[in-house]
């Protein structure tokens, strides 16, 4: 898989053009954690179930690299989160309502294009630990 390196905003992109096995792994990961719905949801799919397709390596429907953007971001907010929280939490986390999103959930921030602002609220989560 490619190595992330960080963008000028903080948000960290894939190096090199992932495989199809590589972006269904991904997505396949995220929705163990999230859940299709969402995870269909935060990326800006029009359809719900999009992402168990995404997932599925034998799938014609394959994810957009900014589909795959905010797949990534999601997941790189997951993986600050879960260090202290447990995962029905974190699922919680992504669903509700943060003052600090201007009263959206991280979910609608992500599809917004507001990933970078997700990182940073979850990177703040460990001074906080406000869920």
């Amino acid at each position: 898989m490619g190595a992330r390196l960080p963008s000028l905003d903080g948000v960290f992109l894939m190096s090199a053009p992932l495989s199809r096995a590589e972006r269904s792994a991904i997505v396949e990961s995220l929705n163990s954690k999230l859940g299709p719905m969402l995870v269909s949801a935060l990326a800006g799919a029009v359809n719900y179930r999009v992402a168990r397709a995404w997932a599925s390596r034998h799938s014609k429907l394959q994810p957009t690299k900014i589909h795959m953007d905010r797949i990534d971001q999601a997941l790189q907010a997951w993986d600050l989160l879960i260090t202290t929280e447990s995962s029905i939490s974190v699922r919680t986390w992504f669903m509700a309502p943060k003052p600090q999103l201007g009263d959206i959930s991280p979910v609608e921030a992500i599809a917004a294009g507001h990933g970078a602002d997700v990182i940073t609220l979850a990177t703040n989560h460990g001074h906080t630990n406000n869920l």
